[in-house]
């Protein structure tokens, strides 16, 4: 099976970004190999994979937190889980802006 590279990765967030017109996406430039990804509420989610890039799809930029986002786990094959949330997660300012 082939790796995927992080412009494979990117696009497939900015795919799933782009079911939403005022959306805005998020990315990790390395591999995260920590599972667990914590939100700013403190509560952790886990992803699926050992090793995986996170995406982060806001899907309502302009407005203050709750509201609707995606956490996107894709790991170095591609593979990839989507969980709906309604904050960021912690790590937040060390994401890129892809879209």
């Amino acid at each position: 099976m082939d790796k995927f590279n992080f412009g494979e990765a990117q696009n497939l967030v900015k795919k799933i970004a782009s079911a939403s017109k005022s959306a805005k996406a998020y990315m990790s430039s390395d591999l995260l190999s920590n599972r667990s990804v914590e939100s700013v509420d403190g509560m952790t989610r886990t992803s699926p994979y050992n090793k995986f890039w996170l995406g982060f799809v806001d899907l309502n930029p302009n407005k203050a937190w709750t509201h609707n986002c995606k956490y996107v786990f894709i790991n170095e094959y591609g593979s990839h889980c989507v969980k709906n949330e309604i904050l960021p997660p912690v790590l937040f300012d060390n994401l890129e802006e892809i879209l």
